[in-house]
Formats: C-alpha cells, structure tokens, sequence
C-alpha cells in the first residue's frame, strides 16, 4: 500500500513537471514566433552583399523566416553548397538556421580549411548555446545581430567531428528514444515550427509511453559491453538540447566521443532519463553508464532510430568514429574554455592573411 502511494505520488509529480514544461514552452513559441517576425523585417533585401573586414565570406542562410544575404537553399542542399565554398576557395562559411542545416554545411566543409562560423536561426540552436552565443529570449530580441557581434572577436579552433555510419556529426548521434522522437516529428509542419518545444515535448511523451528498451550490444574499441537500454548518446560536444548538458566533461579536440547509455525498458524509465539530465544528474543515476573511445558499434536486438545532430538518419546496427581535427570553427570569447583541450589552434592573424 505504502509503494502505492509512493509511485502514485511519483506519477503525479511527474505529470506536474510535465504540464509545467508544455505551459512555458507554449509561451516561448509566442513569443518566437513574434519575435522572428520583427527580426526577419530588419534585415536588408535578398541578395545585397555585405563586406567583412575584407574577406570572401559565404553565407548560407536556410531555413523558412531566416534572412537571406547572399544564397538561400532549401533542405538537403547546403551540403553540395559548402562543397562548392570549399572548391571556390571561399575562406569562411557562415551559416544561419538550426541544428540540421548546420549538420549539412559540416558534411559539406568537414576536411577543409574553411572556417564554420553560425548565427543562430533555428529551434533549438544547440550549437549556437554551446558556443555562448545569444539566442532568442526577451533578453536577446535580434540574436541573429548580436550574434554577428560576438563572432567579430572570436578565434579560430579546429575540432573533432564523428561519424555514424559515414556522415559527419558535430555535436551527438543519438539510438533509440529520442532519435524517436525526431524521426516522427520531422520533417515539421508549419504549425509544429511555430509550436517549437511544445511540439517536441509532446511527440516525446507520447513515444515514451510505449517506448521499450531492447537489448543492446555496444563495443567500445573492441570492448564489448551489454545493457538494456531506453536510450544511448554518442556525444561529442557537452550539450545535448537546448538546456541539457549532458556530456560535462566532453571536450571538442580530445580526440574521442564520450557514450552515455540510459538503461531501461518503458515510460518510468524515460521519464528518470529525461529528468536526469535536465538536471544534470544522470551522472550519479546507477542506470546511465558512460564510456569513451574512438569507435562505437552499437548492435539492438532488434532496429532503432537514429538521429545525427538533432535530424533523423537511419536505423541501427550504427558504427561511429571520431574525425580527429576535421572542422575549424570560429568560436566567440563566450565560450566555455573548457570546451577545449588546447588554445585556439588557427589565430587570428593567420586568418586574416590566409589567402
């Protein structure tokens, strides 16, 4: 009787928290919306070309409501436009949308000199946060202009980027739960763009409530290790979403992927996950275990989903490798030094005389 009441207060605390989550992120994609709206007014006209301290400067702007300065592409095609960036001899490529069109562009640059710069323009703008940069909220109205402001003292870094199962990954591949969520939620309808996180929240409790974790085989450099996991995120930046870092001690040039594994089999589970690691303790939760290596395979007893970099890609068994110093990013002063092993690896005089 006593359990009872325990899991029943449980159920209900986590339906609160719940509730509370939908409430706030309806608010926030009011005011996105709103806000997107006064931003996209305040650019200049397409095609006006803006000089930048003297360099040849690319800008790739994608997405629906992102201004557009110099090319505008639609889904799927700012891969073959970062190719081209790279063939043309184009010194840095600046891309302004989300999580996604920033994965195409890398897949497009990774191996090259070009330098990656972004401005936020998407949902969730992980990376963009991951770098410190201003987002939009009620304090930061126009981050797109800010954003462009903080970049214009940053450094040069060159990174590590993985692969799963071939394509380039800048931030995590994610198996089973949420690549769930991203494979049903995508591509996104108007209304769901408007909605933002509400959307994603409520596809993830609805997943979640029939999701069952199989059996997994992982190998880690030839290690192989099993559990029966809900959820696994190869991981080679802190953040994982917009707030949650899931990775703390993730660096962007150790040369390795960190792999966080949550064990479990249904929604009770998803839930101590998802609330893990918005609180950043997971990492004490006997059910996450976290490995690191250079190559991952991961096996399930039967298909999940996987997502790169917050997109839907494929369908498990997945192996993931670390591309050791592929990209070179310019990185604002706001960013978190310890997201790096080593100081910036390219200076700005380079940059600047770099032909």
């Amino acid at each position: 009787m006593k359990r009872n009441r325990i899991l029943g207060r449980l159920a209900l605390g986590g339906a609160l928290l719940i509730g509370v989550i939908l409430v706030l992120a309806a608010a926030a994609a009011v005011y996105q919306a709103l806000a997107a709206r006064a931003e996209e007014r305040a650019y200049p006209p397409p095609g006006q070309l803006v000089d930048v301290g003297g360099h040849r400067l690319h800008l790739y702007c994608l997405g629906e409501g992102s201004p557009t300065v110099i090319l505008e592409s639609g889904a799927g095609e700012a891969t073959p436009l970062a190719r081209q960036a790279v063939e043309g001899g184009i010194d840095a490529v600046f891309a302004v949308g989300g999580d996604g069109t920033i994965n195409e562009i890398v897949n497009g640059l990774a191996g090259s000199d070009v330098v990656l710069g972004v401005l936020p323009g998407g949902t969730g703008n992980v990376w963009a946060r991951e770098l410190g940069l201003p987002t939009r909220s009620l304090r930061h109205p126009q981050p797109l202009v800010e954003s462009a402001r903080a970049l214009v003292p940053g450094t040069i870094h060159r990174i590590d980027l993985g692969q799963a199962n071939g394509r380039y990954f800048l931030q995590w591949a994610g198996v089973g739960l949420d690549a769930e969520v991203n494979r049903i939620m995508e591509p996104r309808t108007r209304t769901q763009k408007h909605l933002g996180a509400v959307a994603y929240v409520a596809a993830g409790v609805a997943t979640a409530l029939h999701m069952a974790g199989p059996r997994v085989r992982i190998w880690v450099d030839g290690k192989r290790v099993y559990r029966q996991a809900i959820l696994i995120v190869i991981c080679n930046s802190q953040l994982y979403g917009a707030v949650a870092r899931i990775a703390p001690g993730a660096h962007l040039d150790d040369g390795l992927l960190d792999v966080h594994v949550f064990a479990g089999t249904g929604f009770g589970d998803a839930l101590r996950a998802t609330l893990g690691v918005l609180t950043g303790l997971h990492v004490r939760d006997p059910r996450h275990s976290m490995f690191q290596g250079r190559t991952i395979r991961i096996e399930p007893s039967r298909p999940l989903a996987v997502a790169v970099d917050g997109e839907p890609y494929s369908l498990t068994p997945i192996t993931c490798q670390v591309a050791p110093q592929a990209l070179s990013v310019l990185v604002p002063p706001s960013a978190c030094p310890d997201l790096f092993m080593a100081p910036e690896h390219v200076s700005e005089d380079r940059a600047a005389t770099k032909t």
